[in-house]
Formats: structure tokens, sequence, C-alpha cells
């Protein structure tokens, strides 16, 4: 539906998408300036990833809000060491994420575990603190094969889902 919203910031015109599946406690309420439609759910769904990409460039891994950089050439040179930065955190991200994935599941648990709860952009970044604190040497793969896979926490919650429903 069409409607306002914002009252604080001033209202707007808007649409309103809520969606609420069985299996989840409360609606997801998506508010949009396209026109009302189901497929806003549907571009939710590809715009997560991207927000996830921001928070880590932001707050959680590279603090860009801290750095207070304003001037245009400063912040293009910084962006680009950050795209690489990430390229390697992410890779490394990705070799943690296999390692854990190829150790076997103890059947006794069918939620996703306590390395599940973190993105391929953290375990990579700790994993990159860790060795660089402990003067480990880090053996990287620098390929991002897995394109088509599905999400890390999709990955990790199927390993150990399967292997409970198995063994019960």
């Amino acid at each position: 539906m069409k409607g306002k919203v914002f009252k604080s910031q001033g209202w707007r015109t808007a649409s309103v998408v809520v969606f609420w599946h069985g299996r989840y406690r409360s609606p997801l309420c998506l508010v949009s300036d396209l026109p009302p439609d189901w497929n806003l759910i549907e571009y939710y769904r590809h715009r997560y990833p991207i927000e996830a990409m921001f928070r880590d460039y932001k707050s959680s891994g590279w603090q860009w809000e801290k750095g207070q950089v304003k001037d245009p050439n400063h912040m293009e040179r910084l962006l680009v060491g950050m795209a690489l930065a990430t390229w390697v955190v992410l890779c490394i991200g990705s070799q943690v994420a296999q390692e854990i994935l190829s150790q076997p599941s103890s059947g006794k648990r069918y939620t996703r575990p306590y390395e599940g709860k973190f993105s391929l952009f953290t375990l990579g970044l700790e994993r990159l603190f860790h060795c660089l604190a402990s003067d480990l040497c880090l053996q990287p793969n620098w390929l991002l094969t897995d394109w088509d896979s599905r999400n890390w926490q999709t990955q990790i919650r199927s390993h150990h889902a399967l292997a409970f429903i198995w063994a019960a």
C-alpha cells in the first residue's frame, strides 16, 4: 500500500510492503519510494549483502566513519585501498569457512554454531589480526571461487542440520 511515513522527519509519501512468514516472530516491513509491489521483498534480498558490505566499510571493519576524510582525491585513494584490503580479508575468510566446513559435524545441533554468527569478512579479519599478532604465516588462496554458493550462514547451518537429521 502507499501511505505517509516518517512523522518526525516530515511526512513523506512511500510504499509499504509487509510480509510475515510463519517461521518468523515478527513481520518484515519494507518502506520504499518504489511502487508498492511484492517484488520489493526480492529487491531487499539482493540489497541486504550490499548493506552488510557498507557496515564492514563504515563501522565494524575499516572504521570509515572515524576517518573524517573530506578531500575527494584522498577519498578515492582510500576507497581503492579499502577495496583491496576487503578482497584480502574475504579471501582469508573464505579459507577459514572452508576449514570449518571440512570438519565433521557432531550431529548434536541443528542451529548454526558460534562461527556461523560472523560474516566471511569478520572471520577473515579475525584470522588476519591473529596471524599478525602471533607472527604466524598466512598462505591464503587468492581466488574467490564460490561465487554461486549459498551464503556462509546458510552453508554452516546446513552442514550442522544435515548431520543432526541423519544422526537422529
